[in-house]
């Protein structure tokens, strides 16, 4: 399971172990280790996604592979069961709560 970091259009930088979206730098505080490996400078093309692994040390993802279509996106994460004290269902796309 990958997280899609940046989306069609955007602009994502890697360096000094940061990544940056369009300029600003993301708040990754779900990460163990703040640190991200690799150089990277794009603009993300046309119904493509740049995806990242949240265990960076070992993720085989958008860094090594490039981006992905989104034809190849074939799942989506619907809740979050552990830590146990952040389980959490995720809002559908385009659902209403």
């Amino acid at each position: 399971m990958k997280r899609v970091v940046a989306v069609s259009g955007d602009k994502i930088e890697i360096r000094g172990g940061e990544v940056f979206v369009n300029g600003e730098k993301l708040a990754e505080e779900y990460l163990s280790e703040p640190y991200t490996d690799g150089e990277v400078s794009l603009e993300v093309g046309v119904d493509e996604f740049f995806v990242m692994g949240d265990n960076r040390s070992v993720s085989f993802d958008s860094r090594r592979v490039g981006t992905l279509k989104g034809s190849d996106i074939i799942g989506k994460v619907l809740l979050k069961w552990y830590p146990f004290d952040e389980f959490q269902f995720y809002k559908q796309h385009g659902e209403k709560k």
